[in-house]
């Protein structure tokens, strides 16, 4: 009896650390691209085969960040990372970093869902913080100050 419950805690604990393992794009294909600026946007390309998504979009700032020198800062909150600087993007004043997405789980909903269009793509403003944004192929993140 003892081995049994030996063996079925060993399976559970292997079963519990395997879902505490960050997600890896690195047997998936595609990528994901950031526009910053909406005229004259600069755009950022980055292969999910080389990211460690474990925190939503914000694992692909982090990657340009430290693989490709972005300019990156944020502040941690209780509703996950508000950027206070990306590239160059540095909200003055009443300006915050306003995230529009192509991602459909994260549009938000009206009275808040407002678009915008860059380089022929739209955007949807998002419902969800960079933390808990979907990451997977084809989606586009634009970044962009505003005002409120």
């Amino acid at each position: 009896m003892k081995k049994l419950l030996s063996a079925i805690l060993l399976i559970v604990l292997l079963f519990s650390l395997a879902a505490c393992k960050p997600k890896t794009a690195a047997d998936g294909q595609g990528e994901v691209k950031i526009y910053v600026g909406d005229e004259n946007a600069v755009v950022y390309t980055v292969e999910l085969k080389d990211l460690t998504i474990d925190e939503g979009a914000m694992s692909v700032l982090k990657y340009l960040s430290e693989e490709k020198d972005v300019a990156l800062a944020y502040a941690d909150s209780g509703f996950g990372a508000y950027l206070t600087e990306f590239a160059t993007l540095k909200p003055v004043g009443n300006q915050y970093i306003a995230v529009y997405t192509t991602c459909e789980k994260a549009y938000s909903t009206p009275p808040y869902e407002s678009k915008k269009t860059v380089d022929g793509v739209t955007f949807t403003f998002s419902g969800v913080g960079l933390s808990s944004m979907t990451v997977e192929d084809g989606v586009c993140i634009l970044l962009v100050v505003e005002s409120y």
